[in-house]
């Protein structure tokens, strides 16, 4: 025997409901995009802080007998070993890598002298995404790094 009644889904049925589902996503993708976007720039800044953090704690503590630094760049941020980015001990370099959606701007190099722990010189860098948000971080005089 047949029955009467049909199994399954009609057309406007699937219609209606992959309408709502691209709504759905349309509402929500850019929500998404936004958030990973702040994410990277959080994670980039607290990475830019640490690294200043370590360069500081290492050169007071003498590490390997020599000043530490963070050298900021497009695309990376490098903790180092040495007085300059230039004459670095470059077989110690940590890199973290920025994400692409992030410019830095502003102070490029940090060195902090050995035993005192003291910057060389004083600076601010901005990390910028590219949806104009921007984390400001801040080394002072007396090595503060402020974020």
């Amino acid at each position: 025997m047949s029955s009467p009644f049909r199994v399954g889904f009609s057309l406007i049925e699937v219609i209606i409901v992959v309408a709502i589902l691209s709504i759905m996503f349309a509402i929500g993708a850019p929500i998404l995009g936004g958030f990973l976007t702040r994410n990277d720039l959080t994670l980039a800044g607290n990475a830019l802080a640490i690294d200043l953090y370590r360069a500081q704690a290492q050169s007071r503590d003498q590490t390997r007998d020599n000043s530490w630094g963070v050298h900021v760049q497009s695309g990376s941020i490098t903790l180092y070993e040495g007085a300059s980015y230039a004459t670095r001990v470059t077989a110690f370099d940590e890199v973290y890598t920025l994400a692409g959606s992030i410019t830095p701007s502003g102070a490029s190099d940090y060195v902090f002298a050995k035993q005192t722990g003291l910057p060389t010189s004083t600076g601010t860098t901005t990390l910028t995404s590219t949806a104009n948000i921007a984390i400001t971080v801040v080394v002072n005089g007396k090595g503060m790094v402020e974020h």
